[in-house]
């Protein structure tokens, strides 16, 4: 209903793509947009599943006054409230979510979204980018957002079969690019693999995740639909 009012309202507008393009296409179009029709220092970006709350958001901006803007490629929200010592402090970090921050406009005209990974592992492409550009990423510890990450079951959260597919394939074009190390190639896939297998006690993620590994090296793009099936 909120949305809706304030679609009515001029507020809010929507950009349709007419089928399911991906992550990294809505992204650019949305991006693109707002670079042609606003002046904007700063780019907020959220995910389907990510809420930040209004005095979250004021304090964030207000701090935003405190950085050189000039070397600060996107500053992200905490994902958990930091201790009372730390809430006005900044962790620079290498790469994180995309979803929760807040990107510097000028970045945004020089560095694009990954639109053939259609989904997972553009955050980490994406950071890759802004600091070969030579700008930091920051986390700012005294604001914070909500977010659910997958589906869920009571102990874990875990991905479909077709994101597994997603996060194999492009990890592995990462590692294969050298802009991702090897170390968090396996944490991806080892990660995500085993919390597929606790929370459904099944192995069919492996089908996926060895289709991936294959097609990054082929560097067959080929898109998945979402559905909780696979088949090659």
């Amino acid at each position: 209903m909120q949305q809706l009012l304030l679609l009515q309202s001029g507020k809010l507008t929507v950009k349709e793509n007419g089928q399911n393009r991906g992550v990294g296409y809505s992204l650019n179009t949305g991006i693109n947009w707002l670079l042609e029709n606003y002046r904007s220092k700063w780019i907020l970006l959220l995910d389907q599943d990510t809420t930040v709350e209004e005095k979250e958001l004021v304090k964030m901006v207000k701090k935003l006054n405190s950085i050189d803007v000039k070397t600060t490629g996107m500053v992200h929200f905490s994902n958990n409230p930091a201790p009372y010592e730390l809430r006005e402090e900044f962790k620079e970090v290498d790469k994180i979510m995309i979803d929760g921050s807040l990107v510097n406009a000028d970045v945004l005209q020089n560095v694009k979204f990954r639109e053939e990974f259609v989904v997972d592992q553009i955050d980490y492409d994406f950071c890759h980018e802004i600091r070969r550009l030579g700008y930091s990423i920051l986390v700012y510890l005294g604001a914070s957002m909500n977010k659910s990450i997958g589906k869920q079951d009571k102990i874990n959260s875990y991905e479909p079969l077709f994101r597994m597919y997603y996060i194999s394939r492009n990890s592995t074009i990462l590692l294969l690019e050298g802009k991702l190390g090897f170390t968090a190639y396996a944490d991806q896939l080892i990660r995500w693999s085993s919390r597929y297998l606790r929370a459904n006690g099944s192995l069919s993620f492996v089908a996926p995740v060895i289709s991936g590994i294959k097609d990054a090296v082929l560097r067959n793009m080929r898109y998945i639909p979402p559905t909780d099936s696979w088949s090659p």
